[in-house]
């Protein structure tokens, strides 16, 4: 069977490895493994997020090797980065709860400051910032008013069809506002809130999802066919497992995983970080098993595992607007099918034609 685009190929795995087994002889030897495998020139994509946690992995082990130096320099590049996306992160927490506007910080900097042991393990450039569903018009137009530019957004078919939105702004440059916490099905978000945690960013208080909910949301993102492959989702699990404050409350991922439809994606998670942590109940994956998945969830999944190469096809094309349609209510399936008709015979025409 052809490895899925989302799991690691064995190379990747050793690094992997390196840095998340507990065992500190074995992470060597794991090191020791990858270096006589992968020239650092040649450091893949999906590769070099994890190259903050493997530089102090390696501090942490006392590994001394000729290449630490460049290590940490990459560590340094991605410092780098996150403190250029924390201004404006920040700038964007202080607009909103400056006019009242409840916030919760999602992605790198949620999972940097409440999972992990180290924050500078974890690179903070991906900043996504959740806004009630109610409040969503009014936190764009004030983030408008401070020089923030909202890309395609309409206030009714924006909020009805996306869970997320990009802003730009000259000098903090990208931020991801988003109003839902899943990209699976129209949801309202009010479940992520009534299990947020409070949580201080810098000097400003908002609030972080609670652990199962990070996991649930590192497993749709790390599955995502509109996403890179990346190592990172992986050990971002695994620290939201281990964290020390307030475990992962396993029948919360699962009620949450039926609910968003997710089941298919936590429990393939679980099952391959077993490997790597022993610790994550088999009666939990068990119970997932036994969740039914939608027919679009399968078709999702299957599309997220195939190769890069594939993800712009027409099968590719037809299959996410076959979850689209599948999504709807019987009504608006059918006649969003009749205003796309022609829209699929012109692709269908052009395909032969090639």
């Amino acid at each position: 069977m052809n490895r899925k685009r989302f799991w690691p190929d064995p190379s990747q795995e050793l690094l992997l490895a390196l840095c998340l087994y507990r065992e500190p002889d074995a992470a060597a030897r794991c090191w020791r493994e990858w270096k006589a495998r992968v020239d650092l020139d040649d450091l893949d994509h999906a590769s070099f997020p994890l190259m903050s946690l493997v530089y102090l992995r390696l501090r942490e082990l006392g590994i001394e090797d000729a290449e630490l130096g460049r290590i940490k320099g990459l560590h340094r590049y991605r410092w780098t980065q996150s403190q250029v996306a924390a201004r404006g992160r920040l700038a964007v927490l202080k607009a909103l709860g400056g006019d009242g506007i409840p916030t919760m910080l999602a992605g790198g900097a949620a999972l940097a400051g409440s999972a992990y042991p180290d924050p500078a393990a974890r690179g903070m450039e991906d900043t996504e910032i959740v806004v009630p569903l109610a409040a969503l018009e009014r936190a764009v137009r004030l983030l408008e008013s401070h020089g923030w530019l909202a890309r395609n957004f309409d206030p009714v078919r924006t909020p009805e069809w996306f869970a997320a939105c990009a802003l730009l702004h000259p000098e903090h440059g990208e931020t991801w506002l988003r109003w839902r916490p899943f990209n699976t099905r129209r949801n309202s978000g009010q479940d992520w809130w009534e299990a947020a945690e409070a949580f201080q960013y810098e000097d400003t208080a908002t609030h972080v999802p609670c652990a199962a909910d990070q996991f649930l949301r590192a497993s749709e993102r790390g599955m995502d066919p509109a996403f890179p492959a990346s190592l990172q989702w992986l050990a971002d699990s695994v620290f939201l497992i281990r964290r020390a404050a307030a475990p992962l409350d396993w029948k919360r991922l699962a009620d949450q995983a039926r609910r968003h439809h997710l089941a298919l994606q936590a429990r393939e998670a679980l099952g391959y970080l077993r490997h790597f942590e022993k610790s994550i109940p088999g009666d939990v994956i068990a119970a997932l098993a036994r969740i039914p998945v939608p027919l679009d969830a399968r078709i999702e999944y299957h599309l997220a595992g195939r190769p890069a190469s594939k993800q712009g096809d027409l099968t590719h094309k037809f299959g996410n607007a076959a979850c689209r349609y599948l999504r709807m209510e019987p009504g608006e399936r059918l006649g969003q099918f009749f205003r796309d008709v022609p829209r699929v015979a012109g692709l269908l025409r052009r395909s032969k034609a090639g």
